[in-house]
């Protein structure tokens, strides 16, 4: 028995080896297609972009030299590619439908056989991603100094079907409608002086690519529509109003503003009277301050108290319009002091939230402190934490306000916040919030109740009116039409 018993674990022990040979053999048969898969996918991608940038080269050709007849192969029968006609590139000036150039632009695309594309489209190569699009190669357009070049190939099509050769000829008479059509749209007094321009891509695969082109090349605010397949670009004339987390506002033009203090929100609370705590203001331009509130100061107050704007017997907003130069630097500065001495209001008492609270106004600022009471001073020269600065579009923080005797920034803002809490301005004005009390502020912090919460002054800062531009907005969109048959 034990002589059988061992004949059989070596037969055993044969298979078992045999089975495990085969077993790797098949799972580095496996892995290997894959590797072989990979790089045949890969290899075809780069044929598909060597072939469309050689599709670029003979169809700017035809479009410029008229060189027509030129022939662009794809490859073999399974490489083949179709003509579309869906996506184009659109100017919109003044906002205006009336003043619109719409070219379409079309592509030639290859599907790979892992389901991304290659394509030409544009003056540019561009394929899909697994994260989205990116661009193999820019397309031509230029953007300086508010003028748009684009220099551009419009495909006539699409083709019925797949083909691996194309025959591209230039429509000459087309290209001259197309021409006199632009020059025709943007000369209508609407468009005269423009103030903004929109760039938009509709209907294309590669919008997103195209977006971050545009951030590269022409810059603006972007607004993707994922919908739609479209991205578009915002240029004001107005030029770089203001950066974000900073109350530096440069002008490039000749203009006029206006800056409204929306409240201002300083305050504490004992026995159910609520202390004021000074707050003054100041515009300043090209470094030289105006302290325009009030107008008609005390002048046997003390200089910080008949300055002050967070009195509760002086008026919840203030308002002021000036002038300036191009290249002029605007700043809103604020600055909260220690009161040394109160005294009661002349509005004693005010409703908060169902309760009822007596007024304390400050009488004196305490130079106890450094700088004779001052408490913080928010120094627009330079990014403050301090300071948050929202424009349009933007979602308005959940900064709870300190105590519930305080208005909060959703009734400051009142109808400036739209049903998805989000400001709704217009493009020339930014709100400014200001937080005067706690020293060491942070965004982050104003979360819960209590300091920081950046509704200690809300200030509305509104370029209500600038200059044109010494060179004016223009398009000059030389949009060639080529027509390309299969073979």
């Amino acid at each position: 028995m034990a002589s059988n018993a061992r004949a059989q674990s070596e037969v055993l022990g044969v298979v078992l080896l045999v089975g495990l040979v085969a077993t790797t053999a098949t799972i580095t048969v496996y892995i290997g297609s894959l590797a072989l898969r990979d790089v045949s996918v890969e290899t075809d991608g780069e044929n598909a972009v060597q072939s469309m940038r050689q599709a670029d080269s003979r169809l700017s050709r035809v479009a410029y030299k008229e060189e027509s007849g030129q022939v662009v192969l794809f490859g073999g029968a399974d490489e083949s590619v179709t003509v579309r006609d869906d996506s184009r590139f659109v100017v919109t000036m003044n906002d205006d439908p009336a003043c619109r150039v719409n070219v379409t632009m079309g592509s030639i695309v290859r599907e790979l056989d892992d389901g991304r594309t290659v394509a030409y489209e544009g003056g540019g190569v561009w394929r899909t991603t697994a994260e989205g699009a990116e661009m193999v190669s820019p397309p031509d357009l230029q953007y300086r100094d508010g003028t748009v070049n684009f220099p551009m190939v419009s495909l006539s099509g699409p083709l019925d079907g797949q083909t691996n050769r194309l025959t591209a000829t230039k429509d000459v008479a087309a290209s001259r409608e197309l021409a006199r059509q632009v020059r025709e749209e943007l000369s209508k007094p609407a468009c005269a002086q423009p103030q903004n321009m929109t760039v938009t891509v509709e209907q294309s695969a590669y919008y997103r690519a195209w977006g971050e082109f545009f951030e590269k090349r022409v810059g603006g605010e972007m607004t993707y529509d994922d919908d739609e397949r479209t991205v578009s670009t915002h240029l004001t004339g107005l030029g770089e109003v203001w950066q974000s987390g900073s109350s530096n506002v440069t002008i490039q033009r000749n203009f006029s503003a206006r800056v409204d203090v929306l409240a201002t929100e300083l305050s504490g609370s004992s026995w159910g009277r609520i202390y004021y705590a000074p707050i003054n203001f100041s515009v300043r331009i090209d470094g030289e301050a105006v302290e325009p509130w009030p107008a008609n100061p005390d002048p046997y107050a003390d200089e910080i108290i008949a300055k002050d704007l967070n009195d509760p017997d002086k008026p919840e907003q203030w308002s002021y319009s000036f002038d300036g130069e191009a290249g002029s630097t605007v700043s809103v500065e604020a600055t909260s002091w220690y009161a040394a001495d109160n005294e009661w209001a002349d509005n004693r008492t005010v409703e908060r939230n169902g309760d009822t609270y007596y007024q304390v106004r400050p009488r004196d600022t305490d130079g106890r402190y450094p700088n004779d009471g001052e408490r913080i001073s928010i120094d627009s020269t330079t990014d403050d934490p301090n300071l948050v600065v929202l424009g349009d579009g933007d979602r308005v923080p959940s900064f709870e306000e300190a105590a519930p005797y305080q208005l909060g920034l959703e009734e400051i803002l009142g109808d400036k916040i739209d049903e998805d809490g989000r400001l709704r301005l217009d493009e020339n004005q930014a709100v400014f919030l200001y937080e005067l009390s706690d020293p060491d502020a942070t965004p982050e912090a104003a979360a819960g109740s209590g300091d920081p919460d950046y509704n200690d002054a809300v200030v509305l800062f509104e370029l209500e009116r600038a200059q044109s531009a010494g060179t004016d907005f223009h398009v000059h969109i030389a949009a060639n039409q080529v027509r390309v048959v299969s073979g």
